[in-house]
């Protein structure tokens, strides 16, 4: 399937937008050109056009869409588990010191997963042993 892009070019600058886009980059209505651009295919659902300023065309991987889409969620549902079921009130005052120090060390891990998350390599942290 072909796809297109348009190609907005302003002051000798150049800017790619998909279709439906580019009402929302309130380019103004004296941009010097608009043409359709047929180009290769998005290799994933999370690459946008790049907009370097170039002429030349390239997709760029969207990560803040990626970590949105997919990450926080799952991270978000992790971290609730956590917090209601693992570190509620009834639960942490019984736990031993070092399975306490697993659990907040687990949760850490889990808060700072959209940062440290590649998207190549996906490695979620493991979740302590209940015993």
């Amino acid at each position: 399937m072909k796809q297109f892009v348009e190609k907005h070019t302003y002051k000798n600058k150049v800017k790619y937008l998909y279709p439906y886009r580019a009402v929302k980059a309130k380019l103004p209505p004296y941009a010097d050109g608009v043409e359709m651009v047929e180009v290769t295919d998005q290799p994933d659902k999370y690459s946008m056009p790049a907009n370097d300023g170039s002429d030349n065309f390239e997709w760029k991987f969207n990560r803040q869409s990626w970590l949105n889409e997919e990450v926080r969620p799952k991270r978000n549902e992790l971290l609730d588990d956590v917090d209601l079921r693992r570190l509620n009130a009834d639960k942490i005052e019984n736990m031993a010191i070092p399975k306490k120090i697993e659990w907040r060390t687990y949760k850490q891990e889990l808060k700072d997963l959209p940062t440290n998350i590649d998207y190549e390599n996906p490695i979620w942290p493991i979740a302590p042993n209940e015993v």
